[in-house]
């Protein structure tokens, strides 16, 4: 099939996408000594940029297909998540069904750049599931999702949206709907019941079956691990 066609198919497709909001933010700046407390660059700042993360970054390359994202997921409520839902109302993607709270703290990953080098990440979470009046709330929200939406994407980061009882419940709403889910992965949550695709990397993979991954036995492997699960594919 040619990507034209695919590109025409998919324009106007509504995805939901759920998953672990992120927001990545850029600082941009020069260095040109050395701190005299310690031994560290000063960077002087001259820009800084905000941009969408984890499943928040589906949803952006979803839009950027054609296709229309509807994002599924929650932020805090705080300065950096009122940001990031700015940074979604510019880029013209949904955000209804994004949560706003305050028992959770919003995942910002910010990065010191400076003569075009990243000099150090400062990472802003808290590795927690989710409160469970918060987990209710994005039942609803998926439940209002799914009846008019074409596909679903899970983008698990293993930063608190999914455990294995929601994903169990997920799976099982989807598989109702007859629609096509696909699912990029974390360990901690195998094995993610009635996904349809599954995108694990070669270490997220490996760690399924709890062996090493090879050119010979590629192939074999991925045999297995759908032997194992109920997945249609593994990508």
């Amino acid at each position: 099939m040619k990507k034209e066609k695919i590109y025409k198919d998919f324009k106007g497709k509504r995805i939901c996408v759920i998953g672990d909001i992120i927001y990545d933010r850029f600082v941009f700046g020069n260095v040109a000594r050395v701190s005299p407390e310690a031994p560290v660059p000063v960077v002087e700042v001259l820009d800084e940029k905000g941009a969408l993360g984890g499943a928040a970054n589906v949803a952006n390359n979803i839009k950027a297909l054609g296709g229309e994202p509807i994002l599924v997921g929650a932020v805090g409520k705080d300065a950096f998540g009122k940001e990031f839902l700015e940074a979604l109302k510019k880029l013209n993607i949904e955000s209804e069904y994004i949560l706003s709270e305050k028992e959770i703290q919003t995942i910002v990953k910010t990065r010191i750049i400076a003569q075009r080098q990243q000099i150090v990440r400062i990472d802003r979470e808290k590795k927690r599931a989710f409160p469970e009046n918060v987990v209710k709330k994005l039942k609803r929200s998926v439940d209002e999702v799914l009846k008019n939406c074409d596909a679903v994407v899970a983008s698990d980061y293993a930063k608190g949206t999914f455990t294995n009882q929601f994903l169990f419940w997920l799976g099982e709403k989807i598989s109702q709907r007859k629609m096509p889910y696909i699912v990029d992965p974390k360990p901690k949550n195998f094995p993610y019941p009635k996904a349809t695709i599954v995108t694990p990397n070669r270490i997220e993979a490996a760690s399924f079956l709890h062996r090493e991954i090879t050119k010979e036995n590629i192939v074999s492997f991925a045999s297995e691990l759908l032997s194992k699960t109920d997945w249609k594919a593994v990508l």
